[in-house]
C-alpha cells in the first residue's frame, strides 16, 4: 500500500471531538451532522455540496468493504471541507456514520490494496488514512481529482481563528482583524455603507453626495449657480472663447447675443453687466 507523509513543516491541529459513536464533529461544521441538516445549510448558503454518490469504505478495525452513501460538504465561511457518509441516501435526521476531515497537509491518490485487483481511492489525515472507491473507473478518477484539487484550496491547520466569530479559520484581513470569508464579506459591506452615510449631503439637482455641507455649497456656486443673476439652476456653461461661464437660460441668450455684437431685444436679467437694449 503506498502511503503519503504530511507536508514538511505543517502543524498538528488536535484531534476533533467525538458526537457520539462514529460521528465526528469538527470546525465549523458541527451543525450538518444529517442529511437533512446539510440540504438546509445548502438551501440557506451557509455550506456547498461538492460531489456526493455512493462510495464503498474499508472499515477501520476489521477491513472490511461496506458500501456507504458520502457527501462532500465545503463551508465557505471557514474554508472548510469534510467527507461524511451515511448508511442512506435518504434526507432523514439519522446521524453519518462517520466522516473525513479534509486537511490542509492531507492527500488524496490513487492506490492499490491487497483486497482489491482494482485501484482504490486514498485519503490521508491525521486521524487515519481511509480507503474508498465508487463504482467505475471514471467516477473514481472524477472522486480523486476533485478530494485533491479541495485539498489544496484549505487553508493551514495552523491558521489562527477568526477574531469576530471565533468559530471558523481567519483567511484575510480587514482593518486590523484576521477574519473568515464570511466576516470579511460582513466587514467590507459594514465599512461600505458607512462609507456611503458619512456622504449624507445630496445635492438636489445632480444627486451627488458630499461629506459636509460647505462642499455641497461648493459644487453648487460652481456647477448650478448662473454667473449673472445668481439663481440656482441646472445650468450649462457658455463658451467665452477661453472661459466657459456658467448661465441659466436667459442669461446665456443675453452672454451669446453680447458676445456676438448685436443688440439684445430683452430687458436684461437682474445682477446688470449687460450691453445692447
Amino acid at each position: 500500500i503506498t502511503q503519503f507523509g504530511r507536508r514538511a513543516g505543517a502543524a498538528v491541529r488536535p484531534p476533533s471531538k467525538s458526537a457520539g459513536v462514529g460521528v465526528t464533529v469538527t470546525w465549523g461544521m458541527t451543525d450538518l451532522k444529517t442529511l437533512a441538516q446539510i440540504r438546509a445549510a445548502v438551501d440557506d448558503g451557509s455550506a456547498q455540496v461538492l460531489r456526493e454518490g455512493w462510495l464503498t469504505k474499508m472499515g477501520a478495525k476489521v477491513k472490511n468493504w461496506k458500501r456507504r452513501y458520502c457527501v462532500l460538504v465545503a463551508t465557505p465561511g471557514d474554508g472548510r471541507s469534510e467527507l461524511y457518509y451515511f448508511e442512506s441516501d435518504k434526507p432523514a435526521t439519522k446521524a453519518p456514520k462517520g466522516s473525513v476531515r479534509l486537511e490542509y497537509d492531507g492527500s488524496c491518490s490513487k492506490v492499490a490494496v491487497e483486497s482489491r485487483k482494482e485501484p482504490v481511492m486514498q485519503i490521508v489525515t491525521t486521524e487515519r488514512i481511509w480507503f474508498m472507491f465508487p463504482e467505475t473507473d471514471a467516477e473514481l478518477d472524477e472522486w480523486v481529482s476533485l478530494i485533491a484539487q479541495t485539498i489544496n484550496t484549505l487553508p493551514p491547520d495552523d491558521a489562527p481563528d477568526c477574531e469576530k466569530c471565533t468559530e471558523a479559520v481567519a483567511v484575510s484581513a480587514v482593518d486590523g482583524q484576521q477574519v473568515c470569508k464570511a466576516c470579511a464579506t460582513e466587514l467590507l459591506a459594514a465599512a461600505k455603507d458607512k462609507k456611503a452615510d458619512q456622504k449624507t449631503h445630496v445635492c438636489s439637482i445632480c444627486t451627488f453626495r458630499f461629506k459636509s455641507d460647505e462642499m455641497l455649497q461648493k459644487h453648487v456656486d460652481d456647477w448650478h449657480t448662473c454667473s449673472r443673476c445668481k439663481k440656482v439652476v441646472e445650468c450649462d456653461g457658455v463658451d467665452m472663447g477661453n472661459r466657459v461661464v456658467r448661465a441659466c437660460e436667459p442669461c446665456a441668450a443675453w452672454i451669446e447675443e453680447e458676445q456676438a455684437g448685436g443688440t439684445a431685444q430683452f430687458e436684461a436679467p437682474p445682477g446688470g453687466g449687460g450691453g445692447g437694449g
